[in-house]
């Protein structure tokens, strides 16, 4: 699209008019961009980058110089979502069912629904209006999918599993695997029947990778607008509320209760049984035992909120002179003591 158009569809500033009818293939990065491709420049550094790169234009901080044709925008990082949008690629077509996929009899199927070569789609299984099920991707029996959700590659939807509408797994995510749960029984350890099922609401999406076990009774649940990323765990009977962030390697124990809009950081741990509060947000790396309350910040092994643990932080970091301190005291006291008569 033209540079002034892009500039109308932003509410931006276009800085010269005679460069309204520059021609917009593509986004780039300043080091790699080509003619025809689109810089967006957060602060004066990358300005100075995309000048010197054979980008068409840029999209500039308003107030900040540039020597290129551009636009002059208030926020440059919000202008980049919608950008973005602006130049997805548009998905293809439905393809229907391909002659390699397996469905079976009993599916009921939607309009306009896809299902890639290698595909399997079980019995019982009911896929809604614009499905689409990826290449060797697996549907066990008696799952639902609602409309427009996408399972890409090597997806396995375990038997029963429920998935909303507006839902995108990436390739490689298990849902409904049975949960970790054993019983001793003469020094062998005994599988625990797991007869639940995993609930994934609208508009969802699960990173790759990413394994979300079936309940042992009852039901593991997604809420509505929860985006979990790559390579999570998560356990049997752990709820999580609505429009969470799960970053990527997150392990969560089993009967977790995670309230609605709470950041679990990267490489978050919850042991069983945790209970996170609404709004709450978990540092990276942190590990969680004990409940943390609705709007707390917690960071650390064992976590503690964010403040105290700033005040650890720092009292860590005075360890080593003080420890020279006290060593040099322990040594003129030991000094003293020997030379008395």
């Amino acid at each position: 699209m033209t540079l002034a158009r892009i500039a109308e569809l932003l509410g931006a500033e276009l800085a010269d008019p005679a460069t309204g009818g520059i021609e917009i293939v593509a986004l780039n990065t300043p080091q790699a961009a080509r003619p025809g491709e689109l810089v967006v420049a957060f602060d004066r550094d990358a300005v100075l980058a995309g000048e010197q790169s054979q980008a068409a234009a840029l999209v500039v901080p308003r107030g900040l110089a540039c020597a290129r044709p551009h636009v002059a925008a208030d926020n440059p990082r919000r202008a980049l979502p919608l950008l973005l949008d602006l130049f997805a690629p548009a998905a293809p077509a439905p393809a229907g069912v391909h002659p390699r996929a397996v469905v079976d009899a009993s599916a009921r199927l939607g309009a306009d629904v896809t299902v890639e070569a290698g595909a399997v789609v079980a019995a019982g299984v009911e896929l809604g209006d614009r499905c689409r099920v990826g290449a060797n991707s697996v549907v066990g029996a008696e799952c639902r999918l609602g409309a427009d959700t996408v399972l890409h590659a090597n997806v396995t939807l375990y038997p029963r599993t429920v998935v909303g509408a507006r839902v995108t797994i990436h390739s490689g995510a298990v849902l409904g695997a049975a949960g970790y749960g054993y019983r001793q029984d003469g020094g062998r350890h005994v599988p625990i029947p797991q007869l639940g099922v995993v609930v994934i609401e609208d508009e969802v999406d699960i990173g790759a990778n990413t394994c979300i076990d079936r309940a042992t009774i009852g039901e593991t649940r997604i809420g509505a607008g929860t985006k979990i990323d790559n390579l999570v765990q998560i356990a049997h009977n752990c709820s999580l509320g609505r429009a969470c962030l799960v970053i990527g390697q997150v392990g969560m124990g089993g009967s977790c209760e995670v309230g609605d809009g709470v950041v679990l950081a990267g490489q978050v741990g919850l042991a069983d049984h945790v209970t996170i509060g609404s709004g709450a947000r978990v540092g990276a790396q942190s590990g969680v035992a004990r409940e943390v309350p609705a709007g707390g910040r917690y960071v650390g092994t064992p976590a503690v909120p964010a403040v105290e643990a700033h005040r650890i932080h720092l009292a860590w970091r005075r360890l080593p002179g003080m420890l020279r301190a006290w060593q040099a005291t322990r040594t003129a006291s030991e000094g003293e003591v020997g030379d008395a008569p």
